[in-house]
């Protein structure tokens, strides 16, 4: 028997699909099985350098937030909090860097709640108005 990636195993013989349906190995094309070998060839190559990526964004963060606080600090400024876009160019301009900060909001069933409280405003409010 093998497993795949979740603690379900996968009886021998058989794949399953991203359904989660087992399909004979005998049934799965050729050029369905040369996809899956590739797509799991270039993961694995891709993983290591997922690491890397991951490591030079969290110094390069780090090193652009120690300029900022630097530059503020020289201009006597204070600067709230660690969010913000920040361009940086290089002296002759060649080069430009920038930091891109985004929140990431996320929503619960609470603002399916909110929604109604809000509909049942508007329509009070506008009782009546064309």
């Amino acid at each position: 028997m093998s497993t795949n990636t979740t603690e379900n195993t996968i009886p021998a013989g058989y794949w399953k699909d991203a359904r989660g349906i087992l399909t004979p190995e005998s049934l799965i094309k050729p050029v369905d099985k040369e996809r899956d070998a590739l797509v799991k060839a270039i993961v694995e190559r891709a993983k290591p350098l997922q690491q890397a990526l991951r490591d030079f964004k969290q110094d390069t963060f780090a090193d652009i937030q120690a300029l900022v606080d630097l530059s503020a600090e020289q201009y006597g400024a204070t600067i709230g909090g660690k969010k913000g876009n920040v361009t940086l160019y290089n002296y002759d301009g060649q080069f430009k860097v920038q930091r891109a900060m985004q929140d990431r909001i996320a929503f619960d069933e609470r603002i399916q709640a909110a929604k109604e409280l809000i509909d049942a405003c508007v329509a009070e409010w506008t009782q009546g108005a064309r």
